[in-house]
């Protein structure tokens, strides 16, 4: 009887192995069926192409690449050989970092407020009529919200600016829940030390953002990837002649954790129950995965916020669906992850 593989159960690590076709080769290793990949399987291939860019330029491919046999590996290698060693060719001498970069949120909100006049006078506006109106509390809501996604856009901006002119060249990521910036530049070995101060001034520059970077000892290859099949590969395309060494290039700075560092708001939350009809104020609870500092709480000035255990409650009145979406829109401009949202009985 064929044995059913269950997402629970944990796999014994398969061997890596390398398939050589001329002057490269791949490195590879076999995968089960039913493999469902999980953050341990990216962490061993990420492991697997720092070991090997450790010695020579390597094209790390995309993680979960795929091929249903060896010889379909090796006949890509043939077919593309030419551009690949003129690809490792190019790149050699040179290393990918990785930087990322997110608001402390209790810092920003501070410079908020001291940036924008009408944030603050509504803020102070509201706390001496004792709070003020619900719609005056959305308003405000809703201007610092707008005013935190403007200052991430214009961050994201200043540290490629800081940064490029230190790089061969630079490619923008896709946008990470979490986080405003995500750009990966190719700096060449000579200048790698260079660049890394350089990232350590521009945080020393920027105490409102938290910055992190992470050295791929080479360049991450985003148009290749093996034939899609059954079988799924780990490793990347590298020159045969690359030496095996030590670790890589440069180590890597260590991000600080951050209690708000968390995923959004959840696909179709917004959708589990509907308001009522003719936009009657109603009740809501909003339960966030965090401990949510006062100071961040205050961006949400129409509700009132709950510590409890590690997580935090709002809750408080929703006059109607575009009030409540954008509620959760605030939520996932400051990276807080809503788990459960319901709403209150009616009195």
């Amino acid at each position: 009887m064929a044995r059913t593989w269950r997402a629970s159960e944990t796999l014994p690590p398969r061997p890596v192995r390398v398939l050589r076709q001329g002057e490269v080769a791949a490195i590879v290793s076999d995968a089960p069926d039913q493999l469902r990949p999980k953050r341990r399987d990216l962490l061993a291939h990420q492991r697997v192409l720092l070991e090997a860019g450790a010695g020579g330029v390597v094209l790390p491919m995309r993680f979960g690449s795929a091929s249903p046999d060896d010889d379909t590996v090796t006949r890509v290698l043939a077919e593309r050989a030419e551009h690949f060693l003129e690809r490792l060719r190019a790149l050699d001498g040179t290393a990918e970092y990785n930087i990322k970069a997110n608001h402390d949120e209790e810092a920003v909100l501070r410079l908020i407020m001291a940036d924008h006049d009408d944030i603050r006078l509504l803020a102070e506006a509201n706390r001496e009529a004792g709070g003020g109106t619900q719609e005056e509390k959305i308003r405000l809501g809703e201007m610092i919200a707008a005013a935190v996604q403007a200052r991430e856009a214009r961050d994201a901006e200043l540290l490629q600016q800081a940064l490029q002119p230190m790089a061969e060249a630079v490619s923008a990521g896709p946008q990470i829940t979490g986080w405003l910036a995500n750009v990966s530049f190719l700096v060449d070995l000579g200048s790698a030390e260079r660049f890394l101060a350089a990232v350590d001034a521009f945080r020393e520059e920027q105490p409102h953002l938290d910055c992190g970077s992470t050295a791929r000892c080479r360049p991450t290859v985003r148009r290749h990837s093996l034939v899609p099949g059954r079988r799924r590969y780990r490793g990347s395309v590298r020159s045969r002649g690359s030496p095996a060494g030590r670790e890589g290039v440069t180590k890597p700075h260590e991000r600080r954790a951050h209690p708000l560092r968390v995923m959004s708001v959840g696909p179709g939350l917004a959708q589990c129950e509907a308001m009522p009809g003719g936009g009657a104020a109603r009740g809501y609870e909003f339960r966030v995965a965090s401990c949510v500092p006062e100071a961040v709480a205050e961006a949400f000035p129409e509700l009132e916020a709950v510590v409890i255990g590690e997580q935090t409650v709002f809750y408080g009145d929703v006059i109607d669906e575009a009030h409540l979406f954008g509620l959760l829109d605030r939520f996932r401009v400051f990276g807080l992850r809503v788990v459960e949202m319901r709403p209150l009985p009616s009195a």
